[in-house]
């Protein structure tokens, strides 16, 4: 009981306290620190949202970053598990929205490693990020560049599938005054 009530007492006293170094450290500049203090934060308390999404833009700068890429080459991805954790733990979608520019961010970057992968044969990998992609917001285009990959791949069945998911997106984001991207409409 003693150890149960220290540990609450801690977490409640510790948490504003990493909260506000990882804050200061992620303003700083300095990502590999904020993580640090992220990760303390999030030990202290897994509800702490701010924290997943300041380790999320932490390893994405540090993934995109030409000077940290390389040490970091995984930095991109990181952001997106972060991402998933924070999309799954948000049970009302208001902490996404409220920061949406960032999701966008982490998003788009994850989406450029999909077409890389495409370009570098590497079509599970694509395929497993694209998927990821669709289930949290399924755009058009991912349908498109998974068409794409199983069309250079020579499977038509899949790729046509993969078409008219992209057509028929396109089609019901139309009827919701949504227009898309113009290279897509060569699915038509």
């Amino acid at each position: 009981m003693k150890t149960t009530l220290l540990i609450l007492f801690l977490s409640i006293c510790c948490t504003p306290v990493f909260s506000q170094k990882y804050k200061q450290a992620y303003a700083a500049g300095n990502y590999e620190k904020a993580i640090k203090y992220a990760e303390k934060a999030i030990d202290a308390n897994s509800k702490d949202l701010e924290a997943y999404l300041t380790k999320a833009m932490c390893n994405l700068h540090l993934g995109t970053d030409s000077l940290t890429k390389s040490e970091h080459s995984f930095g991109v991805e990181s952001a997106f598990s972060s991402l998933k954790l924070i999309i799954k733990k948000d049970k009302s979608g208001e902490f996404i929205k409220t920061h949406q520019a960032e999701v966008d961010s982490i998003i788009y970057a994850n989406y450029k490693i999909a077409e890389a992968s495409i370009d570098n044969n590497k079509l599970d990998k694509a395929e497993k990020i694209i998927n990821d992609l669709i289930a949290i917001q399924p755009k058009p285009a991912y349908y498109f560049l998974v068409g794409q990959m199983w069309l250079n791949e020579g499977n038509d069945f899949k790729a046509i599938a993969m078409f008219n998911d992209a057509a028929a997106k396109i089609y019901l984001d139309n009827k919701a005054g949504i227009q898309p991207e113009p290279y897509l409409f060569e699915i038509f």
